[in-house]
């Protein structure tokens, strides 16, 4: 398999283990699509049930590595694009974690593109929302992926 044709994607908590994998294996993915994801646990609070649950913690000590908790701060070894897309409606991952994130691959100089959908909640709850996402995505494979002949 030719990873200029590989794309990954994930919503909420998988857009955050969609990010980790790119990290982890960069070179294995040209592309990965973020839809409400959380990048920064410590901003989140990562004093809480959720993430003991996900995280395997003790209440403020992650046994996890800082790459896992705060993948937004280690974006140097990050090679294909991304496109991040959030509403900014989002009571369950808030979109500032978005925000957070587009700071840091600016920061970084990375291949990526921003959507914020104005009012959409963590789940799309509008047709034309839903019509213009699946649009973008498409358009942004399509010039993520190097597709073999």
């Amino acid at each position: 398999v030719d990873p200029k044709g590989i794309a990954i994607f994930g919503h909420s908590y998988g857009a955050y283990l969609a990010l980790t994998t790119m990290l982890r294996y960069p070179e294995s993915f040209a592309a990965g699509v973020l839809q409400a994801g959380v990048f920064d646990w410590n901003a989140f609070g990562i004093d809480n049930t959720y993430l003991d649950i996900r995280f395997g913690s003790v209440r403020g000590q992650p046994k996890v590595p800082d790459v896992q908790v705060r993948p937004a701060a280690h974006l140097d070894g990050l090679r294909g694009a991304l496109l991040v897309v959030h509403g900014n409606g989002d009571f369950n991952a808030a979109y500032s974690n978005s925000e957070l994130l587009v700071k840091a691959l600016i920061r970084a100089g990375a291949d990526f593109e921003f959507m914020t959908y104005p009012g959409e909640r963590h789940d799309w709850e509008h047709v034309d929302t839903d019509r213009d996402f699946l649009l973008r995505f498409g358009r942004f494979l399509d010039r993520s992926l190097k597709r073999a002949p």
